[in-house]
């Protein structure tokens, strides 16, 4: 199985390359494995392995935190609330921009 981490499009730099927010408000260079008209500067994206694999909705961040949440509770531990704070927080930046 393969985990892919959120982000939000800083911004594009060509046709090939984006940076992204992964929430700690360092931006990195990703690849884009999707087509760049998909890759805008705050759209809520999903990365593997320094490459964007496709874009994310509200609800798909969401089913992330859940998915987070009932980890947790198997392992028998408190979810990580910072983690959940940050994913929710870079959306709703991202969609205060008006994309998202």
């Amino acid at each position: 199985m393969c985990w892919g981490v959120p982000a939000i499009v800083v911004s594009v730099i060509d046709d090939t390359t984006a940076e992204v927010d992964f929430g700690d408000g360092m931006p990195k260079r990703v690849v884009l494995g999707i087509s760049a008209q998909e890759v805008l500067p705050g759209a809520a994206v999903l990365v593997h392995a320094g490459v964007i694999v496709s874009r994310l909705s509200y609800e798909q961040i969401e089913e992330v935190i859940k998915y987070i949440e009932e980890l947790a509770a198997i392992a028998g531990e408190e979810p990580p609330q910072d983690l959940i704070a940050r994913l929710r927080s870079l959306f709703r930046s991202a969609a205060g921009g008006g994309l998202g």
